[in-house]
């Protein structure tokens, strides 16, 4: 079952950036959802934009995180991202100021300042994460303007597959007391 070692292996297949591989995911999608759901306990996620097995670990480990990230600015930058991208149509534009704004008013603690280097290569970082996971595409522009400057502009667009990214949890996680609620 070639298709999935694939699944296995990858976050997920996108339809735009491997279609024949997508359709042989889909062709044998029955089959791979049983095997998955009897023998692994994943489920597998099929849509029109992908194909996805969710492989969530038994005990988390540190190791297990972004590995191109280093701080928790970037995890809170990729969140806030997401949600951002959730409000947005599949193919909608959207320019990095519009991103920088939604940031800034929804970043929780202190307020960021776009000026300070370190805040733009943290973001940009992010952002080169999400073009890399096929969640965002640049459509014009380089993000290496805004690294430079604070008023440097790129222009994305969302391809959509952001929605299938996170996670889904049973239950609220305010109601949860401890990390355990996540493992179950």
């Amino acid at each position: 079952m070639k298709e999935l070692e694939v699944l296995l292996n990858q976050r997920w297949v996108l339809k735009s950036e491997n279609k024949e591989l997508y359709y042989q995911l889909r062709d044998a999608i029955g089959d791979i959802r049983k095997y998955a759901s009897d023998k692994l306990g994943c489920q597998v996620t099929e849509n029109a934009l992908m194909v996805k097995m969710e492989k969530i670990p038994v005990i988390p480990e540190n190791f297990m995180g972004i590995l191109d990230f280093s701080s928790k600015e970037e995890y809170a930058f990729l969140c806030i991202l997401l949600m951002f991208l959730e409000e947005k149509d599949t193919q909608e534009q959207f320019i990095l100021s519009q991103l920088t704004e939604y940031i800034s008013a929804n970043m929780p603690g202190e307020s960021i300042d776009w000026t300070v280097y370190t805040s733009r290569r943290r973001l940009i970082k992010v952002l080169r994460y999400a073009v890399t996971q096929g969640i965002v595409s640049i459509t014009d522009g380089a993000d290496d303007a805004f690294m430079e400057d604070a008023a440097g502009e790129v222009l994305y667009e969302n391809t959509g597959a952001s929605v299938i990214l996170c996670v889904i949890f049973k239950g609220h996680y305010r109601l949860w007391k401890s990390k355990r609620f996540f493992r179950e």
